[in-house]
């Protein structure tokens, strides 16, 4: 729950942004992932934006709305600020983004401050802002794996591997992809714990599933590269049917990919964590949107290029 006071000033809101961000999509390999798998995850179009002003103590507004000062967000700026300045500072954030729901929000308005505070203290070294940015990650989210950080700065599709750096993904065109809500989601903890409980009482099964899921990351790299959308929502179908048997899934996301299947999606799947949260689709997006909406459901059409506009810096 956020505390708020209003704002009047309104005058950083008339001027581009000093930092920006991407919000993330997993595309292949949720789940797996923490065991090794490569995944594919899509840095969105859609994330955060960052304004920084000098101020006489550290203040944190988002949209129009100060923040109290025991909100989490300011441990996360002290964290980060003290790489670039001894100084209190004003941020100022938007997000476009629901937050909450396993689309990077965390980690897109943390890049975004990163860049803001780099840009208006003239130390805007890349590695610097990296670094920056799993600082930030952990003060939320304990030992993170990094992959929201990397989609946020980075942009585009990246192959993501534990203990590797990820790799950027080269695409014949851009990817349009169909986003819903798809019921509150549960914890992450939670799900990884679930999954975790499915290799202790079949390892044998839970093995030849982690090597499913390897064939079909290697093998929506390929479609990507390809620009081959119909083989993609196939494999998205197929992943979803992996994750329903890890028990990630649920009613509401089930429900989500029939609609989005009947209405023009060449396939669908969960995205992030599951037990509800948001599930992608490819195919005419469109139509799939027009569909959720009907159905009540918060959705939203996202980008992604080789170099997402939102990542630039």
């Amino acid at each position: 729950m956020i505390d708020i006071d209003s704002r009047t000033d309104m005058s950083l809101y008339e001027s581009d942004p000093m930092g920006t961000s991407c919000g993330k999509a997993i595309l292949m390999g949720e789940h797996a992932v923490v065991h090794g798998v490569p995944a594919l995850v899509a840095g969105l179009d859609r994330g955060a934006s960052a304004w920084i002003e000098s101020a006489e103590r550290d203040e944190i507004f988002f949209g129009t709305n100060r923040l109290e000062t025991n909100h989490e967000l300011y441990k996360g700026l002290e964290a980060v600020r003290a790489l670039f300045t001894d100084q209190p500072l004003r941020l100022s954030l938007q997000l476009e983004l629901p937050a909450g729901c396993g689309l990077g929000a965390s980690a897109a308005l943390g890049v975004a401050a990163i860049r803001a505070i780099a840009k208006y203290t003239g130390r805007e070294e890349e590695r610097k802002v990296a670094y920056a940015a799993d600082l930030w990650e952990a003060v939320f989210h304990g030992n993170a794996s990094g992959v929201d950080a990397a989609a946020a700065r980075l942009g585009g599709v990246l192959q993501f591997q534990k203990g590797h750096e990820p790799a950027t993904l080269a695409l014949r065109e851009p990817l349009r992809l169909a986003i819903a809500q798809a019921g509150p989601p549960a914890p992450t903890r939670k799900m990884v714990e679930l999954v975790a409980q499915q290799k202790s009482r079949n390892p044998t099964l839970f093995d030849k599933n982690l090597e499913a899921f390897e064939a079909l990351t290697n093998n929506a790299s390929a479609c990507l590269r390809g620009g081959d959308l119909q083989s993609l929502g196939k494999l998205f179908d197929l992943a979803q049917m992996l994750l329903a048997g890890w028990l990630v899934s649920s009613e509401e996301i089930e429900i989500a990919c029939n609609i989005a299947r009947n209405n023009g999606a060449l396939g669908a799947k969960l995205t992030g964590a599951g037990g509800g949260g948001c599930v992608i689709a490819v195919g005419n997006v469109d139509e799939i949107i027009k569909a959720w909406q009907a159905a009540g459901l918060n959705s939203f059409s996202c980008e992604v290029g080789s170099t997402t506009p939102h990542c630039e810096h």
